[in-house]
């Protein structure tokens, strides 16, 4: 299986300009054998996690139409984040969509970023949520940038079956040797590949650095990106999780 990893710089509050990059890295995706693309945490809007009044929309809103649209034309499944309408607080919410534009699952992040005030504007999803679809034979699961820190988030996916965990991230510079650490911490610990889709450049909240990456089962980087905006692919194999238990 291939999946491919957007790594872009958000056009703030502009998702029509957005979609229109979208659908271009998809179409490179998919020309390069990718059957999934990631996009970064509110990639459509940019990640604010005090704005809980712009571009609040259902599951079937404008937002999450798009990316099945997307998803239908270029015949990917994609995944997207978006600020989900609840009813108290929204929340931060990722979809995954097969090829067909049909939604496999939904996951709202957990663990809200509380040091940018992101659990004062915000909802957090369940605790004993598991998202898990399968694509191209891999079980699939989401989490989203800070889940990445909780280790008994992975552990409730590894327990379900999970292959490969995927989070939309906005990580900033400041902190961006922490994100490749705890992924390759969650790969290992999990035996499963761990993927990470970031943001790059500046934006009204923070600056960010890109560095999206895949990890195998062995904790091995399968790809990564550096800082520039940029589409990076993954060929991810069944083989992996029989060599782990030959590894000492």
């Amino acid at each position: 299986m291939r999946i491919a990893l957007a790594q872009t710089h958000p056009l703030w509050n502009d998702p029509d300009a957005s979609f229109s990059l979208f659908y271009q890295y998809a179409s490179d995706a998919k020309a390069k054998g990718a059957s999934l693309i990631a996009f970064p945490e509110q990639a459509a809007t940019g990640w604010d996690p005090t704005d809980n009044q712009n571009f609040i929309e259902s599951i079937d809103g404008s937002i999450v139409s798009q990316f099945r649209e997307i998803a239908r034309d270029i015949g990917i499944a994609v995944l997207g984040s978006f600020r989900e309408q609840s009813e108290h607080f929204p929340r931060n919410t990722a979809v995954l969509i097969d090829k067909h534009g049909e939604i496999l699952l939904s996951y709202s992040k957990k663990h809200l970023f509380y040091p940018a005030h992101e659990d004062r504007y915000f909802s957090p999803g369940e605790k004993d949520q598991n998202a898990l679809a399968i694509i191209d034979g891999f079980s699939v699961g989401v989490a989203i940038c800070f889940d990445l820190r909780f280790c008994e988030v992975f552990c409730r996916y590894q327990m379900a079956g999970a292959e490969l965990i995927l989070l939309p991230i906005a990580w900033p510079v400041s902190t961006i040797q922490y994100m490749s650490l705890f992924a390759r911490c969650r790969a290992v610990e999990n035996n499963c590949y761990i993927g990470c889709v970031n943001n790059t450049g500046v934006t009204p909240v923070n600056t960010y650095t890109g560095e999206s990456v895949v990890f195998s089962p062995q904790g091995e980087c399968v790809c990564s990106a550096g800082s520039d905006e940029t589409l990076i692919i993954a060929e991810l194999t069944k083989e992996a999780f029989h060599r782990r238990w030959n590894s000492k």
